[in-house]
């Protein structure tokens, strides 16, 4: 009564398989999670190869360069999202954060006053069409500035002397009628006519002029008549036919 419960062998056998299978299971489990821990064995002519240099093993990265590539990776995303943030304003700000707000950088009480694109395209258009008008009033002013341009193939003619001009080949002179004028070209009055034309309304005048009657001019002591009429120098040209530019 007093001897202690004996195990059955069947069952004490069970155990012990059931203990090494869980210590067995307990070494590949640390030795998997830390694989920097060199292998421990008691017998000499045990050896082993790395499973990942063997022959057949596939193609492995080098650590420095794996995570070389994810840092490239992650920055190239960053840099996709600011821009596709940059170039589309408009799209919606996802986040999961109900606690996330946020407000108009624009509109926000300490930036600085921004103007209206209306006013802004507005004086745009008056800074330009000013800048043309002094341009033209340069141009009006000063005619002596030559004509600055980038263009080879502009070229320009002559205003004044163009094939339709008005007063193209026409050249209009005027000069003082004395006697010691006689140098001058007397081609120029082929272009400035006006004495022609009053001598030839003076030889008409003088045609169709009537003399007085002789017993209304006294003749004078040298025996001419009308010695003591006082004529103008109009009626002298008219009587004699000659005048001062002749």
């Amino acid at each position: 009564a007093s001897a202690p419960d004996t195990e059955d062998l069947a069952l004490a056998q069970e155990r012990e398989r059931v203990l090494s299978e869980a210590k067995a299971l307990k070494d590949q489990a640390v030795a998997y999670l830390h694989p920097e821990r060199p292998v421990v064995c008691e017998d000499p002519t045990l050896f082993g190869r790395n499973y990942f240099s063997r022959a057949s093993a596939p193609e492995q990265e080098d650590s420095a360069l794996a995570q070389e590539r994810e840092h490239v990776l992650s920055e190239a995303k960053a840099l996709k999202k600011l821009a596709v943030d940059y170039l589309h304003p408009e799209y919606p700000v996802a986040t999961e954060d109900s606690t996330v707000f946020g407000r108009n950088y624009f509109g926000r009480a300490s930036a600085p006053e921004q103007e209206d694109l209306a006013l802004v395209h507005e004086r745009e258009l008056v800074l330009a069409e000013g800048k043309a008008l002094k341009k033209l009033a340069v141009d009006y002013l000063h005619p002596e500035i030559s004509v600055v341009t980038s263009d080879g193939a502009v070229s320009g003619r002559n205003f004044f002397n163009r094939p339709g001009a008005h007063i193209h080949d026409q050249m209009v002179h005027t000069f003082p009628a004395h006697e010691d004028d006689g140098h001058e070209d007397h081609h120029h009055m082929d272009h400035f006519g006006m004495d022609e034309d009053v001598d030839f309304m003076f030889d008409d005048m003088r045609d169709q002029f009537v003399a007085p009657t002789s017993a209304l001019v006294k003749p004078d002591d040298s025996g001419e008549e009308g010695g003591n009429l006082s004529r103008s120098p109009s009626s002298v040209m008219l009587f004699t036919g000659e005048s001062a530019y002749d």
